[in-house]
């Protein structure tokens, strides 16, 4: 370009690009700024549900005794101590 107008050029195109980021993120500042407001005010209007009536299970187990045990139950299997372990 003659006359050395090309560095006042491109300073223009960057000033203007400047510009135009500047005021895209503001708008998109402002629009997730109202989101997030709106999303605590639905927060706090929100009715509060319990997962759970109680903390007790619905069945109480019963315990058998010893000698009510079937005799064709097998005996439990035993944990080996290890097993398992290191493997990562």
């Amino acid at each position: 370009m003659p006359n050395g107008q090309g560095q006042a050029l491109l300073d223009h195109l960057f000033l203007n690009v400047r510009d135009s980021l500047v005021y895209a993120l503001n708008g998109i500042f402002l629009i997730a700024a109202i989101v997030v407001a709106a999303a605590g005010v639905l927060n706090f209007a929100l009715r509060e549900i319990p997962l759970r009536k109680t903390f007790e299970s619905a069945v109480a187990p019963t315990a058998v005794k010893p000698a009510e045990q079937p005799a064709e139950q097998a005996a439990p299997i035993p944990v080996l101590a290890g097993v398992g372990e290191g493997d990562d």
